[in-house]
């Protein structure tokens, strides 16, 4: 990209340079023989037209669009094409209008394999009418927050996308049973659709998605209000599945996975599992992930009340892959759960423990010492957690085992801020780059532990009266709209569970502002 840039601002500092000398020849009438503005050299129009698209391939989306208000010749470059065989717009959802991705679109036609065009509003149903006809060749697409669309712009422009192979629909309320069935009829091809938080999704339209896409190999389906014994058998029949996503299904239980795993070939393919906020499962569950998935690398179960630690120590010992684990506000994990970790997953890479309040050093200190791999680890509201942790973790950085690790400790309120700056110096003096984030505010107010300074810390920001549910909040900003009522609902079920389990995550998105109670090293 840097040698196109400078290539174009040297074509504009010699037509500059041309500009000038023409100014400077009117100036002069007397002078003779001196070329016309017609006679003007343009060094950008000698260069070969293929090497010009290549120029503008290495430009960014904005960057192209702003160069195609140059010149007729730009203009035609600027939407050729070969330039458009992917437009991601993440990063302009908000300043692009609704003309130009539709003209994006059509100057892409059979081009245009990947289309993201998540969060832009400004894309109404009739635009993507509009455009459905030139792009369909498309292999990836992302409509997730196209809150403007109805549902049969939807599935019109599905029913040309014979040969789409990733869909996300997540949170959009417009997608109905009908949706899966077109996508059952005309996108066979179809390895990975995220349907999370599709309300008006049930398991009947699942059932009939499965049964003409059999090629998927990752199924998100969170938030699905009610489980039918045949939609896992028809989930189990996939001979391909490797991700499997169904988080907050009310109804799901240990019945439900025991039938998937019964109708499954052992060892089952899943290496991606999520199963959190489900609180109908038990150890059972535990139990047939444990027997069925050896080869499972990424578990997600957080706040899953009805697990005990011995469910966790038999799954630990079989499923001895696992890369990553989030047990989030699981209460029962222990020292002696961290223990069988330590023992069986040396491969565990990241691990998320917040709000497991069980858990002591001597647990935490045994696994970052036998698991060698670890560079993430969230330790947020571990009350029993002191500055030992952080003196052991020096040691173990000393090791140059890794040269990387980040560590969260919000509302860790027996770690000083003494013992942070400590460990992030060894840290550094050993040349590795640790990441340590946590807020200290209410250490000022930590000495008496009456109910009053507890309040104080409240108000000043760091403690952990100041904000409740923030667990929630952070969790409804990664997620859709559409799921703001489940998850509300969830969180009063929390602050009914006790007033000091939810008050530390806002921190997570505000800390920088607040003042002079953060730290992030």
């Amino acid at each position: 990209m840097d040698s196109a840039v400078v290539l174009l601002e040297d074509v504009k500092g010699k037509e500059k340079e041309i500009d000038e000398y023409d100014s400077f020849l009117c100036e002069n009438e007397d002078i003779t023989n001196h070329p016309s503005k017609k006679d003007k050299i343009c060094h950008f129009d000698k260069i070969p037209l293929e090497i010009k698209v290549k120029i503008f391939k290495c430009l960014e989306i904005d960057e192209i669009v702003r160069l195609s208000l140059v010149c007729h010749g730009w203009r035609e470059l600027a939407y050729d094409g070969s330039l458009w065989s992917e437009i991601n717009l993440i990063p302009f959802y908000r300043t692009i209008t609704a003309d130009q991705i539709v003209r994006l679109s059509k100057a892409a036609g059979g081009f245009l394999k990947v289309a993201n065009f998540r969060g832009c509003v400004q894309l109404s149903s009739s635009h993507l009418k509009e455009l459905a006809p030139y792009c369909q060749n498309i292999h990836t697409l992302k409509l997730s927050g196209c809150r403007n669309l109805d549902n049969g712009s939807i599935n019109f422009l599905l029913t040309h996308l014979n040969n789409l192979e990733v869909l996300d629909l997540s949170g959009l309320v417009v997608v109905i049973n009908l949706t899966c069935h077109i996508l059952s009829k005309k996108c066979k091809k179809l390895k990975q659709i995220n349907l999370n938080w599709c309300q008006h999704i049930n398991f009947r339209g699942i059932e009939i998605l499965l049964k003409g896409c059999r090629e998927l190999d990752c199924l998100k389906i969170n938030g699905l209000s009610k489980i039918s014994d045949q939609m896992m058998i028809k989930i189990a029949s996939l001979p391909n599945l490797k991700y499997l996503s169904m988080e907050s299904c009310p109804t799901l239980n240990d019945d439900h996975i025991s039938i998937l795993f019964k109708n499954q070939p052992l060892p089952s393919p899943l290496i991606h599992i999520d199963l959190s906020n489900n609180h109908l499962l038990t150890d059972e569950t535990l139990k047939e992930l444990g027997n069925s998935c050896p080869n499972l690398t990424h578990l997600q179960l957080h706040e899953c009340t009805n697990f005990s630690d011995n469910g966790f120590i038999y799954i630990a010992s079989k499923c001895t892959k696992l890369e990553f684990i989030d047990l989030e506000d699981c209460p029962c994990i222990n020292d002696e759960v961290l223990q069988s970790f330590a023992a069986y997953l040396s491969d565990l890479k990241k691990i998320c423990l917040s709000y497991c309040e069980l858990i002591t050093d001597d647990g935490v200190i045994t696994l970052l010492q036998q698991c060698s791999k670890i560079f993430h680890i969230d330790l947020d509201h571990c009350q029993l957690l002191t500055d030992a942790v952080l003196h052991n973790l020096s040691l173990i950085l000393n090791d140059s085992r890794i040269n990387y690790m980040e560590v969260e400790i919000f509302d860790c309120r027996n770690i000083s801020i003494s013992a942070v700056r400590e460990t992030v110096k060894k840290a550094t003096d050993s040349g590795v780059h640790l990441k340590l984030k946590g807020y200290y505010s209410w250490q000022a107010n930590n000495n008496t532990g009456s109910e009053d300074d507890d309040n104080n810390r409240g108000r000043n920001g760091g403690g952990s009266g100041w904000v409740r549910n923030n667990r929630l909040l952070r969790r409804i900003t990664s997620t859709n709209s559409v799921s703001l009522r489940s998850h509300l609902g969830a969180a009063f079920r929390s602050s009914i569970r006790g007033n000091n389990r939810d008050n530390n995550r806002v921190g997570r998105l505000n800390y920088i502002g607040r003042g002079r109670g953060c730290i992030i090293l």
